[in-house]
């Protein structure tokens, strides 16, 4: 054998050598985890991000159309995509041959656990997801729920602010809204304003009657076209109760009410009419 076929045939054993070693290195760096694996969970996993984004993508655009609150587009979004980047991860962990169902076992027992110890706030996100999605009420509406009032300021995920007349701020929890009665006085665009006022017999039914009708003449935010009542309600053992009604703007409900209030007694003075009011006759036997 010549030089040339020795110094060949030494080569051939040194990388013959050296495929080995390398392929055992891989081995324990990848803990036995072939290359070709690796390279194609990694082409899954970009795959899958991908086709994430533009999933993704959709939908924002999809809910930007909708009549969605914008509070709720947020958190739908980023709820879809941690699921998105999670089912990713376990797609390519699964390429790699890895049993992904103790790590969902392991997850569903770790959010039993996280549920259990965030009840309470778990309960106000779903009572405000109810409430971003059924709009009993919108921001600026004047709601009433239990003994709290006020105007609508904010909707959040967890706690709705409400401003009431007197410019007190309420953090209500959205679990006690979601599950209690709510009544909205701004839903719809008129209100009936209703006033009982009492007056002496020797007025007469015909001129209280005139008198109220020249009170609500002018009042803030009155529908004229709507009907106007104003009628005899129940005969009193010492008075007459007389029912005024009236249609004005939902916006201008409390400045109406207080405005024609205040205009009665004036119409009733200029008309010399009588408010009732208790009182006792006694009479005394010489």
């Amino acid at each position: 054998m010549n030089i040339t076929e020795e110094v060949g045939s030494s080569l051939e054993e040194v990388s013959s050598g050296l495929s080995s070693s390398l392929d055992h290195l891989r081995e324990w760096i990848f803990g036995g985890l072939a290359l070709g694996k690796l390279v194609a969970a990694a082409l899954i996993l970009l795959g899958c991000l991908l086709a994430s984004k533009a999933i993704l993508r959709l939908v924002r655009r999809g809910a930007a159309r909708s009549r969605l609150d914008g509070t709720l587009q947020t958190f739908l979004l980023r709820l879809l995509k941690v699921f998105l980047v999670a089912l990713s991860a376990m797609i390519a962990a699964q390429t790699l041959g890895i049993d992904v169902t103790s790590l969902v076992a392991v997850l569903g027992v770790a959010s039993l656990a996280i549920s259990l110890a965030l009840q309470g706030t778990l309960s106000n996100l779903v009572g405000g997801v109810m409430l971003l999605t059924a709009k009993p009420f919108s921001l600026g509406d004047f709601i009433e729920c239990g003994t709290y009032s006020g105007t609508v300021q904010a909707i959040g995920l967890f706690y709705t602010t409400l401003m009431t007349y007197d410019n007190k701020e309420i953090f209500m929890p959205n679990s006690t809204l979601s599950g209690s009665t709510i009544v909205n006085y701004s839903a719809a665009p008129k209100r009936l304003v209703e006033i009982t006022v009492s007056a002496a017999y020797e007025g007469g039914a015909e001129q209280v009657k005139a008198a109220l009708r020249e009170a609500i003449a002018g009042a803030p935010g009155l529908l004229p076209d709507e009907p106007i009542t104003t009628v005899v309600s129940s005969y009193n053992p010492s008075d007459i109760s007389y029912l005024l009604r009236c249609w004005v703007e939902s916006s201008s409900y409390f400045a109406a009410k207080f405005a024609i209030t205040d205009k009665i007694k004036l119409e009733f003075e200029r008309r010399g009419i009588v408010f009732s009011y208790p009182h006792l006759n006694v009479h005394l036997n010489q």
